[in-house]
């Protein structure tokens, strides 16, 4: 026993001092824009080129009808007729946000700043994601049996700077420059659920619930990382600011879950007044939700609810409807009571299901997914010989399926069905992705469990 809190004495100030240098950063190095690696700093020059000098791709991979800005111009100039309709399909802020941004700045050079501050967002995630698990995990560890024990190479991540590859990775890949290039709010949207997460790992609950608020009053599936983010929030070994107290984790639900439906009701109060308050149909804008949700303007995308849709009889489409927005909603109990211990790989692995079975995704979903997954490098080592085969395939036809897609539908001397087939073997690649995650996170629960339960029986005793 003395040996064990002698052991436990030492390693505070070393993981207070690491985890000072982790959340204050001193070098330069440190930063996902500044470093001395001549590579990595080419890198970024030439995509800040690519950003700016780049013609906007007209493709159906980068944006979808969810996330294009032309549906906001539509929006604002129906919502600017006094006499018409109200027929916008996009949230009435949010059409105020992206007026001002496109009468004041060229798109792509805002979403390429949002892009900037995302990278630097996700690399901070890593950063203290890795400390939580250093902290949590690394004693537990070092006495695993062989077949339990994670790879070495987790050492050498933590080693070397990988938060730097995170950030330039989501900055400069190619997916995410031919989105900042088109009229997307995609880059807005997931900013804005990075800086949840991250705040959430600081036990930042305003700002963590704020920004959830805003990415679902923009689109609604965000709504279901909520559990999961409430259980970072109130677990007790995340590293807290000296300032902010500790709440216990049911007054921590109960105080996010507050904040979370407050700004939700306010977004939702103020925009019922923004366009015009005199407006006839200025309470029937909620309706958007209805839209999306109900499927109701779906065109080819690079999913797969499009192709079905337009096989089935129209007297089965309600019973379809249902399923398919209930389906993501059944997986988050399970996935969370499963993944208690680790909640910020439940979020991880709902985030992944969520973008391969949304009904309105772009290329930039899976790419997301695939970043954010990276952030948790003690559950990346678990993962099998079949994630890095459907990485390595999965360009093959998200190619194809581009260039099918446009001899189908420009060309008009292609078939519809070479596009779900890509679109089908695309899907399957990613989810075998996201569902390997899953159960590399549930493998590395079950490690920690198994290892731990000889120690509390000898406590016991």
């Amino acid at each position: 026993m003395p040996t064990k809190q002698k052991r436990r004495a030492s390693s505070l100030p070393v993981f207070k001092k690491y985890l000072r240098k982790l959340v204050l950063p001193s070098s330069s190095s440190a930063h996902p824009f500044i470093t001395n690696n001549p590579i990595i700093s080419a890198t970024l020059t030439l995509t800040l080129f690519l950003r700016c000098l780049a013609p906007s791709p007209d493709n159906f991979g980068f944006v979808s009808e969810l996330t294009s800005v032309n549906r906001i111009s539509e929006g604002l100039h129906f919502a600017r007729i006094k006499d018409a309709v109200f027929v916008s399909k996009q949230p009435p802020l949010l059409l105020l946000f992206y007026d001002f941004v496109l009468s004041n700045f060229p798109l792509r050079l805002f979403n390429a700043a949002v892009d900037a501050l995302g990278s630097f967002a996700l690399a901070h995630l890593f950063r203290l994601n890795a400390a939580y698990e250093k902290l949590t995990e690394e004693s537990t560890e070092r006495v695993m049996d062989s077949r339990t024990q994670p790879h070495k190479i987790t050492a050498k991540i933590m080693d070397t700077d990988y938060a730097l590859i995170i950030g330039t990775a989501y900055f400069a890949n190619p997916i995410s420059i031919a989105i900042g290039c088109s009229p997307s709010t995609q880059p807005l949207i997931q900013l804005l659920i990075i800086i949840s997460v991250v705040f959430s790992l600081r036990r930042n609950i305003p700002a963590s619930m704020t920004a959830l608020s805003l990415s679902t009053y923009m689109i609604w599936w965000p709504l279901a990382l909520l559990p999961s983010l409430l259980l970072t929030l109130g677990r007790p070994a995340v590293p807290q600011e000296p300032h902010r107290p500790k709440l216990s984790p049911a007054n921590t639900a109960i105080f996010g879950l507050v904040i979370f439906t407050s700004a939700l009701a306010l977004l939702v109060l103020v925009s019922s007044y923004t366009i015009s308050p005199s407006h006839p149909n200025n309470f029937e804008w909620p309706l958007c939700y209805y839209h999306w949700a109900t499927f109701q303007d779906l065109t080819p995308n690079v999913g797969l609810y499009w192709y079905f849709f337009t096989q089935i009889f129209s007297r089965f489409r309600t019973y379809f409807v249902v399923i398919f927005n209930t389906l993501p909603g059944i997986l988050v109990a399970p996935i969370l009571i499963r993944l208690k211990e680790i909640p910020t790989a439940a979020t991880i692995s709902l985030l992944a299901l969520f973008n391969v079975l949304a009904p309105y995704p772009t290329f930039g979903n899976v790419t997301f997914s695939l970043l954010f997954m990276s952030t948790s490098p003690r559950t990346l080592v678990r993962l099998r010989f079949i994630s890095v085969f459907c990485l390595i395939a999965l360009p093959v036809p998200s190619i194809l399926m581009v260039v099918f897609w446009r001899m189908w539908a420009i060309e008009e001397s292609g078939n519809g069905n070479y596009v779900y087939f890509q679109q089908l073997a695309y899907t399957i690649f990613a989810g075998l992705i996201a569902l390997d995650f899953l159960s590399a996170s549930v493998s590395r629960v079950k490690a920690l469990k198994i290892t731990r339960k000889p120690s509390s029986k000898v406590k016991q005793s």
